[in-house]
């Protein structure tokens, strides 16, 4: 498996944890901090595997 692959993997995984998320509640119990808390994860998924690669990319960050 290759490291984009891995990448793929874990965002994938984190997607499945906000859809069941938003299967168990109704419209209005909605938990945005949850959610939050889940987007900035994958952010940071995100910026781990750039690290990996090596790559500056202008020194972009996912979280800024």
């Amino acid at each position: 498996m290759t490291t984009h692959d891995m990448l793929i993997d874990t965002i994938n995984q984190k997607l499945f944890e906000v859809f069941n998320m938003g299967r168990t509640l109704s419209d209005s119990d909605w938990d945005d901090e949850a959610a939050k808390e889940i987007s900035q994860h994958i952010l940071e998924i995100v910026e781990e595997y750039q690290s990996l690669k090596g790559r500056s990319y202008d020194q972009w960050r996912a979280s800024d």
